[in-house]
């Protein structure tokens, strides 16, 4: 048996306590999202961590809202709402490789999700200029990479149906009041 997890634990809470030297919502939130790693490398259910989700997540929200402090401009959107949007672009373009045309894929993920397809199929040009926020345009490439590795075995059908599945799962994520924004509607 191997201690590997534990020493990754440990390595990734000594970093996260020095990062908290410098920021301590940013520290905070690296210690949790590391323990929760743990945890789910040990088979605790995920059920069993969302309190500590809601705190990885409330703890970047409130790191993102320092790092922008009191400089004009539109303040950070919540963590989650950042994630949720760059999964939605994600889900449009892993459709689109499925064979659907953009505007279909925007309409059925808008749809699903309760964002505007106008402002989806827009969000995914800017993510595609770089000109979303970081956030987003990282859970996009995570999603498109999680999305290619799942689908690239599969056949053109059987593709399409799991991202069908892909992006229920995401409706389901998302239908709290993550995508609720009125920024969004």
């Amino acid at each position: 048996m191997t201690d590997e997890p534990h020493h990754r634990l440990v390595r990734q809470l000594s970093e996260a306590r020095n990062v908290f030297d410098k920021s301590p919502e940013e520290g905070m939130a690296d210690a949790v999202i590391s323990a929760v790693a743990f945890l789910r490398s040990q088979g605790i259910q995920s059920r069993l961590l969302q309190p500590l989700d809601a705190a990885f997540s409330l703890l970047l929200d409130a790191h993102l809202a320092a790092k922008h402090g009191n400089r004009s401009g539109p303040k950070p959107k919540p963590w989650e709402e950042s994630c949720a949007l760059g999964l939605a672009a994600a889900a449009v373009t892993g459709l689109n490789a499925c064979g659907w045309s953009i505007e279909d894929a925007a309409r059925v993920v808008g749809k699903k999700l309760k964002i505007d397809k106008r402002k989806l199929m827009e969000l995914r040009k800017n993510i595609q200029r770089g000109r979303a926020n970081e956030i987003v345009c990282s859970q996009y490439a995570s999603g498109l990479d999680e999305m290619a590795e799942e689908l690239n075995h599969l056949a053109d059908r059987e593709a399409k149906a799991r991202m069908l599945q892909l992006l229920d799962s995401l409706a389901v994520w998302g239908s709290g009041d993550v995508l609720k924004s009125p920024r969004l509607l």
